[in-house]
C-alpha cells in the first residue's frame, strides 16, 4: 500500500445506522402524502437524498466543498439558462392539462382520483 490508505463509504456510525433505519419511514410518509394530499410533496426527495448524504458523509472536508461548489455553480447556470417560451405547450404534450384542470376542480372523488393517476408520474420526474 505504499503508506497510502483507503476510505471506505459505510455505515459506521451508530447514528448512521439510526438515520439510515428511519429513512424508510420517511419514504412511505412521503409516498402517502404525493399519493393522497399532495404531489409537490418533498418528503420523497428528503429520504433519498438522506441515505446519498449518509454515504458521502466521510468525504474529506476539502473534496466536499470543492463539490458543493461544483455542484452549485452547475445548478446556478442552468437556473439562468434563457427557456423557451414553449414550456406550457410542452407539459402538453406529456399530460392532458384540461382534463388535469377538471379532475382537480370537480368533487373530493375527482380530485383523489386525479391524484392517484398523477402521482406515478411525478415520482419518476
Amino acid at each position: 500500500m505504499n503508506g497510502t490508505h483507503t476510505r471506505t463509504l459505510r455505515f459506521t456510525d451508530e447514528r448512521d445506522i439510526t438515520t439510515a433505519a428511519g429513512t424508510p419511514a420517511l419514504m412511505a410518509i412521503g409516498l402517502a402524502h404525493v399519493f393522497l394530499l399532495w404531489i409537490g410533496d418533498i418528503l420523497t426527495l428528503y429520504a433519498v437524498l438522506c441515505l446519498i448524504l449518509i454515504l458521502l458523509r466521510k468525504l474529506p472536508p476539502c473534496t466536499a466543498v470543492i463539490t458543493g461548489a461544483i455542484l452549485y455553480a452547475m445548478w446556478s447556470v442552468w437556473a439562468f439558462l434563457p427557456g423557451s417560451a414553449d414550456v406550457i405547450s410542452g407539459l402538453a404534450e406529456v399530460f392532458d392539462l384540461p382534463e388535469i384542470h377538471e379532475g382537480f376542480t370537480g368533487s373530493s372523488a375527482d380530485t383523489f382520483a386525479t391524484q392517484v393517476s398523477l402521482a406515478p408520474g411525478f415520482l419518476v420526474c
